[in-house]
């Protein structure tokens, strides 16, 4: 059987047309071309077969390699087995690198590629530091400088890019540029996860745009690192588009335990406070200045709040607390205290189903209606509550005799 290979290098191909071809700050060769394609894969056919000889004959072969093949071993280190491989592949990349100024920029794009620095860095570091004035030719002065510093460190590479990101945030590309950084590296995504980690309010609004994308298209571990530091930099209300984009990804940890699995306490029920604010705050706000002075007044007890849910009427939601669920009645003028015990033998299963076919936007969705969930027979202590006359102070009375709650004005 005959195998055709066939190599499209497609993301690196715009990478280079995009950015080197045009700057030429780095000699890379055109991958489009037939001729390369041919090279390259007769380079990896060659070491599919050689990796599975004895170390003196594979180390006999790419000695013998001609200097066109060579400078591709980067491309093939990978394929290479053990140890013993991977030493001779060093040291002819160590020796190639010294005359071949293309090696370098190959040895740096691997870096980049995956964001795995070793081996590769430590050879092309070592190869700048003694002749740095051969690859850097045609690199202006702040390029030259920011090179001497960063070919000097051995680790922790994304923190030492990200932290000049961090000093001058109002640039974020003219630093990457420094480095030739592309969006098409994992080291592209790791430097700007490291820069939203620690990201200020004014830093999320210039890069709005950059992180909704990001987070758009991230798996939930990157979304919920993502959402962390969003929060931790308290931009939920100044950037709430984004905030609303963080609950259609991640929704909250109430409602999607798992979403926020890695994600620390404090930071997921800051989001989901912002969250239930957000909620009752809309639910009262587009009814009369009565329903306005209900918000005011439930919105004192957020902090100790679970959850809140919104029935598909818009005239009914359900508060959540540790001890008692109660349902707050817009039109009829009443609200519904249960103990939770009772709430959950009595209602909690349909009101769950109905939540979750809401979360799943189910075609075939049965509304649950408020009449269901109405029932002054199973209500705690006397808890059918009016919101007539000066209702406030009863709603506080009632909640702090009746419910031990400690009650601020």
């Amino acid at each position: 059987m005959k195998f055709y290979f066939e190599y499209k290098p497609v993301l690196l191909k715009e990478y280079v047309k995009k950015h080197f071809a045009k700057r030429d700050l780095l000699p890379y060769p055109d991958y489009e071309l037939a001729s390369f394609i041919s090279m390259l894969e007769r380079l990896r056919g060659q070491t599919d077969i050689k990796v599975g000889e004895p170390i003196d004959s594979f180390t006999k072969w790419i000695e013998s390699l001609e200097k066109k093949y060579k400078r591709l071993i980067p491309f093939v280190y990978t394929q290479l087995v053990n140890d013993a491989q991977r030493k001779v592949a060093i040291v002819e990349m160590s020796k190639i690198v010294s005359s071949e100024k293309v090696v370098f920029a190959h040895l740096l794009h691997e870096c980049y590629s995956t964001n795995k620095f070793m081996p590769f860095w430590e050879i092309l570091s070592r190869a700048y530091i003694v002749r740095g004035e051969q690859y850097n030719q045609t690199w202006d002065a702040q390029t030259k400088q920011a090179w001497h510093e960063y070919v000097r460190i051995t680790n922790d590479h994304v923190s030492f890019v990200g932290d000049k990101v961090l000093e001058r945030a109002r640039n974020i590309e003219a630093v990457l540029d420094l480095y030739f950084v592309r969006e098409e590296h994992a080291f592209y995504e790791a430097i700007v996860l490291y820069v939203f980690d620690r990201g200020t309010v004014e830093l999320f609004q210039r890069e709005k745009q950059r992180f909704v994308q990001m987070l758009q298209a991230a798996d939930n571990v990157t979304a919920q690192r993502l959402a962390t530091g969003f929060i931790a930099a308290n931009a939920l209300e100044a950037l709430e588009d984004v905030s609303y984009a963080i609950l259609d990804k991640l929704r909250t940890y109430k409602e999607r335990p798992m979403y926020w699995a890695n994600t620390e306490p404090h930071i997921k029920e800051a989001f989901h406070r912002w969250y239930l604010r957000k909620n009752i705050h809309e639910f009262f706000n587009d009814v009369s200045n009565k329903d306005h002075k209900r918000f005011l007044y439930w919105e004192r007890f957020i902090p100790n709040m679970h959850d809140a849910f919104v029935l598909y009427d818009r005239k009914t939601i359900v508060f959540y607390f540790s001890d008692v669920v109660i349902v707050e009645i817009l039109g009829t003028g009443a609200a519904y205290v249960y103990d939770r015990h009772t709430f959950n033998a009595s209602f909690a299963h349909d009101v769950e189903q109905y939540r979750e076919q809401l979360l799943q936007h189910d075609a075939w969705i049965k509304h649950l209606k408020r009449e269901h969930i109405m029932n002054k027979a199973l209500v705690y202590k006397d808890g059918w509550l009016t919101h007539t006359g000066n209702w406030q102070a009863k709603f506080d009375t009632y909640l702090k005799q009746q419910l031990g709650w400690d009650i601020h004005v």
